[in-house]
């Protein structure tokens, strides 16, 4: 059912609310128009759906790249081209991500991607201090998967620790997912230093844009 222009409503006092949980530096929020206040939480219901579903889907991804053995050894070893190729191009061309970020054992970021071409990690430093938290979680968790010593399991999986969410940067929303990086087997383990870490994540606004056709809603915009 197609939404009036002349009920002016927030989209959903629930879906603020998740995003409100998944919100780090910034309030993501939504309004369209609605013509009674059912259908409003019944369209709000299917958006925390949909976004929950993107947050998985974003996660999905960054594990399907990041426990790989490969990944491991070329992101430890600053393997600029390879990074690029396999992160930046692959994130942003195959997943439609905007920005991706790359960090060394020690926390640097040593590589950094916008719209699938490499930049200077410094024209992303507003998107790493935005995805910083979410950065810091998923190294202390990977410490407590991966204590300096210990190998990588022999499924690799449970060793990957990730953490997704909405950051703010420059008043512009993003959804993003951050992973540790870890190798398929202990013959490519490097034991004894901290895991590597990637960002990754795009617009809200492409969402927005997807739910406007999902949804069947009427110019649906962000709030930021």
């Amino acid at each position: 059912m197609r939404l009036r222009a002349h009920s002016v409503v927030l989209l959903a006092v629930s879906l603020a609310a998740v995003l409100l949980l998944l919100l780090v530096g910034g309030i993501v929020g939504y309004s369209t128009y609605s013509i009674d206040r059912l259908g409003t939480e019944t369209e709000a219901r299917l958006t925390e759906r949909r976004i929950e579903r993107s947050l998985d889907r974003l996660r999905e991804n960054m594990v399907s790249a990041t426990v790989w053995s490969d990944a491991y050894t070329e992101t430890l070893a600053g393997n600029q081209a390879w990074m690029h190729l396999n992160f930046g191009d692959y994130f942003g061309k195959t997943m439609g991500h905007d920005v991706t970020v790359v960090y060394s054992p020690s926390g640097e970021v040593i590589y950094a991607a916008r719209d699938s071409e490499a930049v200077s990690p410094s024209d992303e430093a507003a998107f790493a201090a935005a995805v910083a938290p979410l950065v810091r979680a998923v190294r202390d968790a990977a410490a407590e998967k991966r204590p300096i010593g210990a190998a990588v399991k022999p499924n690799a999986l449970p060793s990957v620790a990730t953490r997704e969410g909405a950051v703010s940067v420059g008043g512009e929303a993003y959804l993003v997912s951050v992973s540790s990086i870890v190798p398929e087997d202990a013959a490519s383990d490097r034991v004894g230093i901290p895991d590597p870490v990637v960002a990754s994540g795009y617009r809200v606004s492409t969402l927005v844009a997807s739910l406007a056709e999902e949804l069947d809603l009427e110019s649906p915009r962000l709030v930021t």
